[in-house]
């Protein structure tokens, strides 16, 4: 399937050109026959978008993944060894996989990823919605009925924060296509969740009982981050990154650590609402019923309603789904309330101990602690 992709492709460049050229069975062998025949002295400009696409899409697939990497390590070796036939090369992709041929000894490939010069070549800065954007926002602002300074707030919590470089004075950029979809339809929206899900992450939060609440706090990662990975022993914190869902906040130079955390509203919902979906395997149609009566429970201050709902939902998970650990529990509820909106801190310190989870809503606070019941095969939450 991918040879044939790349053969396909290869052949629509060389009808762009007017090339008689006709592909072989190996994509390796017609890509360098391709760049050879385009090269008329000045050598040629190769853009690839999204290399690893092939990669990542197939993460769950251990044979078509293998497949794959296989085909690809041929394919890119091409560009190695036509160093002479190339006058520019521009590779795009999400995650820096090792043993695919570019990212081992290509000493002539620079890594731009960080590099401070380019840290907002991918997003919109504020200077550029300053100088391009104003219109829009203040049609926007009239549509909402709102001050502009407000819709400005809006925008920045939303879709603004993604960080590109080490420095404290990296700009943070909005990502284009959430910012433009809002101001063409202007409503605050979760336009991320229509992005690929990352399945391979969820599965890996899951199997590794990763605490879910965590990711509401700084996470740290030393120069990992960085590195060349193997397709299947990428760390995760490292491919939530790579992947959009997490964005650096800070670099500690004297340690070596990053520390990375959501880059806006619009991110964390959408990953909230993929795991959850990935911990209850219920459709929204489904799900959101028990959410709305959830949520009406806290705004009446009903919680039998709230508890009741809360057991009926974990009745209706299917039963191989359940972790019989409290963490599982606990992340479970936390993303229930998250996905609400609500307000909600987890391990929470106090002088008397730390509480797991802690709701406020209006001028209500909720405090949960866990608690595994073996013999009912559950879990017990308690309010205090």
């Amino acid at each position: 399937m991918l040879q044939q992709s790349l053969n396909s492709r290869l052949k629509d460049i060389a009808l762009e050109h007017d090339l008689l050229f006709e592909p072989n069975s190996y994509p390796a062998e017609s890509f360098i026959q391709l760049i050879r025949k385009l090269n008329r002295g000045n050598g040629v400009v190769v853009l690839i978008d999204e290399y690893d696409k092939p990669i990542i899409s197939h993460l769950h697939d251990h044979t078509l993944l293998a497949s794959n990497h296989d085909v690809l390590k041929d394919f890119f070796g091409v560009i190695k060894s036509s160093g002479e036939h190339l006058n520019f090369v521009l590779i795009t992709g999400v995650s820096k996989f090792s043993k695919v041929s570019l990212f081992s000894g290509m000493n002539n490939l620079v890594d731009i990823s960080l590099d401070q010069k380019f840290a907002t070549l991918l997003g919109i800065t504020e200077e550029e919605l300053d100088l391009h954007y104003g219109e829009y926002i203040n049609q926007t602002a009239r549509s909402r009925a709102q001050p502009i300074e407000d819709v400005r707030a809006l925008m920045r919590q939303w879709y603004n924060g993604y960080q590109f470089g080490r420095s404290e004075a990296t700009q943070k950029v909005y990502n284009p296509v959430s910012l433009h979809l809002f101001l063409t339809h202007n409503q605050l929206s979760n336009y991320w969740f229509g992005t690929a899900t990352p399945t391979f992450a969820l599965e890996l939060i899951k199997n590794q009982n990763y605490a879910v609440p965590n990711f509401e706090k700084e996470l740290s990662i030393g120069l990992i981050l960085e590195e060349s990975h193997e397709v299947d022993k990428i760390d995760l914190l490292t491919l939530l990154y790579q992947t959009g869902y997490l964005t650096i906040s800070s670099f500690q130079e004297e340690s070596l650590t990053y520390k990375l955390k959501f880059p806006n509203e619009e991110v964390s919902l959408s990953f909230y609402d993929h795991l959850l979906h990935s911990f209850t395997a219920m459709l929204p149609t489904l799900l959101n019923p028990y959410l709305h009566a959830m949520k009406e429970a806290i705004i009446n201050r009903d919680l039998d309603t709230f508890f009741g709902t809360i057991n009926q939902l974990l009745s209706e998970i299917p039963y191989p789904l359940h972790v019989q650990k409290e963490a599982y529990y606990h992340s479970l509820i936390f993303l229930l309330l998250r996905s609400m909106a609500l307000q909600v801190s987890a391990e929470v310190l106090t002088r008397h101990g730390r509480l797991d989870l802690a709701l406020s809503h209006l001028d209500n606070l909720f405090l949960f602690e866990f608690k595994m019941d073996s013999s009912a095969q559950g879990v017990l939450m308690k309010e205090i």
